[in-house]
C-alpha cells in the first residue's frame, strides 16, 4: 500500500480512534502497538501523529463535531462518521500548514463529497466559527490559545479552500466542471419569419364571489403540546432506564448471583408439599342419604303407555286366539321341536363354559408366567444398577475436583476484573445523580401542568353548573292548562267510520263479551273430549291389569331358580396339563420373590397389581353368568308349558 492511498489511511486512523477507549488501562502508545500499522516509515510516523493528536485535542475536536451535527438537525452520528470528521478537522486544524493544500484535498477528495461539502462550509464559515465554535471552545481553553491556534487557522484556509467546496459542491449536484480549453459550439439562429398577429382574448365577466369564511383555527382540532413534551419525556427517561438495567445485567459478577441450585429448590417443594398434605382445610364430608335404596318405587304411567300396554295385551289375545283356532283344524304341535332345540342349546352352553374355563386357566398360566418374567429382569437390573452406582461415585468425585480447581481460577479473575473496573463504578454514580435531577425538574413541571389543567377544569364546572341552573330555572315556570275534552264528540273530520269516544268504548265491550262467549263453548267441548278418553284409558287399564294378574299366576314358580345354581366343572387332559404348568410357575415365581426380598402381601408391580376387590367382583359376575345359563338350558330342556316357552323366546 503506497503513500498515495489517502482512503486506507483515514480509515486506519478512524479505526484506532474506534477501537480505543480514553478510560481503559492500556496507553496510546501501547495500543498502536498492539495493532501493529504495517506501512513504510513515513507512513507510520504520519498515522501516529495524528492519532496521538486526535486524543490529545479530543475536547475540542469532539465538541466542534457535535456543534455540527445540531447545526444540520441530527439526533446522533455513527461512530465511524465521528471519528473521521475528527480525523478531518484535526487535520484542517493543526496540520493544514505542514500537508498543504494539494495533500489536504485529495483526503477530502477520497470520502462522500455531499458530506465533505457540508462538514468543511461549517468549519471555514466565519458565522459558525464566531457564534458557534468559538464560544464552545473558550469554555474549555484559554480565548488568547483558542483565537491564536484555532481561530487563526482557519480563517487562513478559508480563501485557499474555495476552489476545493466548489468542486465538492458541483459533484454533489452532479454538475461537469466546464473546460477552458474546448471550443465554443455553434448556436442555431431562428429563421426571420413573418409572426402571425395575437388573437384578441374578451375579457371574461367577473362572477359574483361570496364572503370567505373565517377556517376554524388548529388550535382546536391539536392537543397541547405540554402534554406531548411530558409523553416524550416519560419515554426517553424509560428507554434510558432500561438501557442502563440491561447494562448492569450483562455486567453482574457470577459470584454475586445468590441463586439456590436445582437440588435445593427440590428438596424445599417437597417440605412444603408435605406440610400443605397434614392440613385438613377441604376435608371432603360424607354425605348421609336417608330413605331405603331397596324400596320399589311405583312407576306412574301416563295415557300412551298405557295404550301401547292394552295394545300388546289385545294383540296377544288376538294370537292366543288363532292358535287355537289352528289346533282345532288339525295343525301340529312344537313340542317335540322345542325340546331338541332346548337340548342343543344346553349342549352349546355347556361347550362355552369348558372353554372359558379352559380360558381362564391359560390367563392364569400366561399371568404367572409374565411375573416371573418381570422378576428375572429385576435381578439383572439390580446387578446392573450397583454397577452404575459405584461407577458414578468415581465420576462425582472426578467431577468435584474439577469444580474446585475452576472455582479457585475464577475467584483470581473476579478479583482482576472487580480491581480494573473501580472507575466504572463512580461513572455509574454521577450518572444516576445526573439522572435524579432530571427527573426532578420533570416532576416539578408535570406538577405545574396538573395545576394548570385542574384550574381549567374547575372552570368548565363552574360553566356547566351556570347552564343547569338556566335550565332549571325554565322548567319551573308554569305551563297554562291544556283543552278540555269531550268524548261524546266527534272529531269533524266527515267521514263515514267516524265514532265518538264513548261509542268506541260501547263497542269494545261488546265484542270482549262475544269472545268471553266462545271461549265458554270452546272450554266445555275440550271438556266433553277429555272424559271420553279417560274412559277408553279407565277399560285399557283394567284389561291391562287382568293380563297382569293371569301371566302372573301362570309363570314359573321362584324356587325353581335356586335349583339349578351349580358350577360346571369337566376335567380332561388339557385341563390337567395347563393346572400342571400354573403350579411350576406359582413356585418358580416363589423361590424369585424369596431371592429379592419381596414382601408376601405384594406378588406384583404396582403398575400389574389387580386389587382384591376388583377380582372378587370379576369372579361373581363370572359364575353368576354361568349360573344363569344353566337355568336357561335347563328351562329349555324340560319345559314348563308351550306357552311359557314362547313368551321367553319372545322376551
Amino acid at each position: 500500500m503506497a503513500y498515495k492511498d489517502h482512503a486506507a489511511i483515514l480509515r486506519i486512523c478512524t479505526d484506532l480512534l474506534s477501537t480505543y477507549q480514553s478510560g481503559s488501562v492500556i496507553s496510546s502508545e501501547e495500543h498502536l502497538k498492539r495493532l501493529g500499522v504495517e506501512f513504510d516509515d513515513a507512513v507510520r510516523v504520519f498515522i501516529e501523529e495524528v492519532f496521538l493528536g486526535c486524543i490529545r485535542f479530543s475536547t475540542a475536536l469532539t465538541m466542534a463535531v457535535e456543534c455540527f451535527r445540531k447545526t444540520r438537525g441530527l439526533t446522533r452520528l455513527p461512530e465511524g462518521m465521528m471519528n473521521l470528521y475528527k480525523v478531518l478537522c484535526y487535520l484542517l486544524l493543526f496540520r493544514f500548514e505542514e500537508l498543504g493544500e494539494k495533500q489536504f484535498s485529495r483526503f477530502v477528495q477520497s470520502q462522500d463529497p455531499g458530506k465533505m461539502y457540508k462538514f468543511l462550509t461549517f468549519l471555514v464559515d466565519k458565522r459558525s466559527i464566531d457564534s458557534v465554535l468559538k464560544p464552545n471552545w473558550c469554555l474549555h481553553f484559554d480565548e488568547s490559545y483558542v483565537v491564536c491556534n484555532m481561530v487563526e487557522p482557519l480563517l487562513r484556509s478559508k480563501t485557499q479552500l474555495q476552489k476545493l467546496n466548489l468542486e465538492l459542491k458541483n459533484k454533489a449536484e452532479g454538475k461537469s466542471q466546464p473546460n477552458p480549453q474546448s471550443k465554443a459550439t455553434t448556436r442555431m439562429k431562428p429563421f426571420q419569419l413573418t409572426e402571425p398577429k395575437p388573437k384578441i382574448i374578451s375579457i371574461p365577466e367577473q362572477l359574483p364571489t361570496l364572503q370567505r369564511m373565517k377556517p376554524v383555527p388548529e388550535v382546536v382540532y391539536k392537543p397541547p403540546a405540554e402534554v406531548e413534551q411530558i409523553e416524550k419525556a416519560k419515554q426517553k427517561n424509560k428507554l434510558k432506564a432500561q438501557e442502563i438495567f440491561i447494562e448492569t445485567q450483562k455486567n453482574q459478577l457470577r459470584c454475586a448471583k445468590a441463586e439456590k441450585s436445582v437440588k435445593t429448590q427440590k428438596k424445599l417443594k417437597q417440605i412444603i408439599m408435605e406440610k400443605e398434605a397434614k392440613l385438613e382445610f377441604e376435608k371432603p364430608k360424607c354425605t348421609i342419604i336417608t330413605g331405603k335404596l331397596n324400596e320399589k318405587v311405583p312407576v306412574r304411567m301416563n295415557a300412551a303407555m298405557v295404550l301401547r300396554e292394552g295394545a300388546v295385551f289385545l294383540k296377544k289375545e288376538d294370537e292366543e286366539i288363532k292358535k287355537l283356532e289352528e289346533l282345532e283344524g288339525g295343525s301340529r304341535d312344537t313340542g317335540s321341536f322345542l325340546r331338541w332345540q332346548a337340548e342343543m342349546r344346553e349342549r352349546d352352553v355347556q361347550q362355552q363354559l369348558f372353554e372359558q374355563e379352559r380360558r381362564h386357566l391359560q390367563g392364569k398360566l400366561s399371568h404367572e408366567e409374565a411375573i416371573v418374567a418381570r422378576r428375572a429382569r429385576a435381578v439383572s437390573n439390580k446387578e446392573r444398577a450397583a454397577d452404575m452406582k459405584r461407577e458414578a461415585e468415581l465420576n462425582i468425585q472426578q467431577y468435584w475436583a474439577d469444580r474446585l480447581q475452576e472455582m479457585e481460577v475464577k475467584r483470581i479473575q473476579v478479583e482482576e476484573v472487580t480491581f480494573s473496573q473501580q472507575h466504572v463504578k463512580e461513572a455509574q454514580e454521577k450518572l444516576l445523580l445526573y439522572k435524579q435531577n432530571i427527573v426532578k425538574q420533570v416532576t416539578e413541571e408535570k406538577q405545574e401542568l396538573m395545576r394548570q389543567a385542574l384550574e381549567e377544569a374547575d372552570e368548565a364546572m363552574r360553566q356547566k353548573l351556570q347552564l343547569i341552573e338556566q335550565i332549571r330555572s325554565m322548567e319551573a315556570t308554569p305551563v297554562p292548562p291544556g283543552k278540555l275534552v269531550d268524548l261524546s264528540d266527534t272529531a269533524g273530520t266527515g267521514l263515514l267510520c267516524e265514532m265518538s269516544i264513548a261509542e268506541l268504548r260501547e263497542r269494545l265491550a261488546r265484542l270482549r263479551v262475544t269472545q268471553l262467549e266462545l271461549q265458554e263453548a270452546r272450554r266445555g267441548e275440550i271438556h266433553g273430549k277429555k272424559q271420553e278418553k279417560e274412559k277408553v284409558l279407565q277399560e285399557m287399564q283394567d284389561t291391562i291389569m287382568r293380563h297382569r294378574e293371569r301371566n302372573k299366576v301362570a309363570s314359573p314358580r321362584h324356587q325353581d331358580k335356586q335349583i339349578f345354581n351349580i358350577r360346571c366343572k369337566q376335567t380332561s387332559e388339557e385341563m390337567e396339563q395347563l393346572e400342571e404348568r400354573l403350579q411350576k410357575k406359582k413356585a418358580e415365581r416363589r423361590s424369585l420373590e424369596a431371592q429379592l426380598n419381596v414382601p408376601q402381601g405384594r406378588t406384583d408391580p404396582m403398575r400389574f397389581r389387580v386389587k382384591k376387590s376388583d377380582k372378587e367382583q370379576v369372579e361373581e359376575k363370572r359364575w353368576k353368568m354361568v349360573n344363569e345359563a344353566h337355568i336357561r338350558a335347563f328351562q329349555m330342556s324340560t319345559g314348563h308349558g308351550d306357552n311359557s316357552v314362547s313368551q321367553h323366546e319372545k322376551n
